[in-house]
């Protein structure tokens, strides 16, 4: 049998590092636009703190509501149907959009 050649086992190394490189950079993308997940009062205050600047509100039929700043995604959970929400939009300069993502939601039903 013939010893793998170095010029053979540099190869690997860098296929090995890059793989490594791509996988990284990956899990980091991925994981950059979560958000952050806060409480309903920190969620309140970060609203405070933007200086009257135009920021989207994002709510689904969960509960869940997303707040979109120049530089963060801060994430609260609230009770589904609750008013929390209206109540932040009468309160402060805020753009509101109800998402539903239920699973019923895109399907469309015919008849024959």
């Amino acid at each position: 049998m013939k010893p793998i050649s170095k010029f053979a086992t540099k190869i690997v190394v860098l296929v090995v590092l890059v793989i490594g490189i791509v996988a990284s950079v990956g899990w980091y993308v991925s994981g950059a636009n979560k958000g952050i997940n806060v409480s309903f009062s920190e969620f309140e205050k970060t609203i405070q703190a933007q200086d009257d600047q135009q920021l989207a509100l994002r709510e689904k039929a969960d509960g869940t509501l997303y707040l979109q700043t120049e530089g963060e995604l801060y994430i609260t959970q609230v009770r589904p149907q609750s008013q929390l929400a209206e109540r932040l939009m009468e309160k402060y300069n805020l753009s509101y959009k109800f998402v539903d993502n239920s699973q019923y939601s895109g399907l469309i039903i015919g008849g024959g």
